[in-house]
Parts: structure tokens; sequence; C-alpha cells
């Protein structure tokens, strides 16, 4: 108990037995009220000084090696009684970079397995992608059906050409989606021009 003052970068490791595999912060471990812990950055002083920055690191690899990951967990209420709630990985930020939220094998910059609300006003929303189709000349004379991977059946989706139409300023595109993965879009006006179209879709 108490504090310590390290003026160096120190260690903490041990290979006596037991084994030091983690530390806690915070007070009143294992208690009925314990308290927060905090990791933070040095504090700065005098005038208009920027404060510490802090450094979280997985371990090294060697050669081909990857490093190791950097998780966050936290653990949801159990049944009524004394037993622990163990914690269980939440986010993971991965040997490349990659952050994955509900996920651990996050495949892009950001991967979130679950439902996302953007904005104070935004409503949630289960996923959204995007997709470009083949090369299609789609007119008034009726709908045109065109192959976009990935679309959910029931999605919400909006398109738009990747050239103009034969008449512009006056024609309007309206796209929905006909079935898993496929559009079925139509215009207002005439049109005779062959183009890609590229879809946005988000599934509520």
């Amino acid at each position: 108990s108490g504090s310590i003052s390290l003026d160096t970068v120190q260690d903490i490791r041990t290979s006596a037995t037991p084994l030091f595999t983690g530390l806690a912060v915070g007070t009143g471990d294992l208690s009925s009220a314990p308290g927060f812990g905090m990791i933070r950055g040095a504090n700065a002083s005098g005038t208009n000084y920027a404060g510490g920055d802090i450094k979280v690191a997985a371990g090294s690899g060697t050669g081909s090696g990857l490093s190791g990951r950097i998780l966050f967990q936290t653990a949801g209420a159990g049944t009524p009684g004394t037993t622990t709630n163990n914690p269980t990985n939440r986010v993971v930020i991965d040997p490349t970079g990659n952050v994955g939220i509900g996920t651990m094998s996050p495949t892009s910059s950001l991967d979130v397995a679950g439902s996302v609300k953007l904005g104070a006003s935004g409503t949630t929303f289960n996923s959204m992608g995007a997709c470009v189709t083949a090369s299609t000349t789609v007119n008034n004379a009726g709908p045109s059906n065109m192959a976009c991977t990935g679309i959910p059946a029931n999605a919400a989706v909006t398109c738009s050409g990747a050239a103009a139409f034969t008449t512009p300023n006056t024609t309007t595109l309206y796209c929905r989606v006909s079935a898993a993965s496929q559009v079925s879009c139509i215009t207002s006006g005439t049109n005779s021009i062959a183009m890609t179209y590229a879809c946005m879709w988000i599934l509520p």
C-alpha cells in the first residue's frame, strides 16, 4: 500500500512463484466499495504547457513475428450473489493497427460487430456498405436489375451513375433493393448512356 516514486523506466516482471500476471490499479480492491483506478501521463506545470502523452504498447515480436494485440475488457452483470463476473474482450487493436469493437479479428481500420449510432440525434443501425454495378443502360422504359454484391435484401439504398444521363437536367434516378446483392433502378427521363452505378446501402 502507499505510493512509490521511480525516476527511470521500470520493468515489472518476475520469474518467481507465483508469477506476476497483472497490475491492479485502484483503491478498495476486493471490497464492497472499490474505488476507481487511473493510469495517466505526467502533468505539466507552469503556464500553458501541454501534459505528457501516455503510451500503451503490446509486446514486440521478432523476425516475421507480429507484435501482440492490445485488448480492452469489461464484464456485464451476472446472477445475484458473490461470484466474480469475469471480464471478456470488448475492443482490440491488432498488430496492423485495425480496431475491432465486438470482434477480435478486425478486417478494416474500424470493424464494428453490432449496432452503431452516429451523432447525438442519430439512430442506431446494424450495418452499412457500398458496391458498384456493371455498366448498364438504365432508362425510363422499365426497371433495370443489376448485381451489386453485399447488399442485404431489406436495406435502404442510394445510387449514383458514373456519367451524365442523356437529359441530365430533367432526369432523376430511382433505385431500390430488389433482392440480396441486387438493385433495381429506373430513370424519370430518357437515357441511352451505359455506365456503372456506385451504391451505398444501410441496414436499420
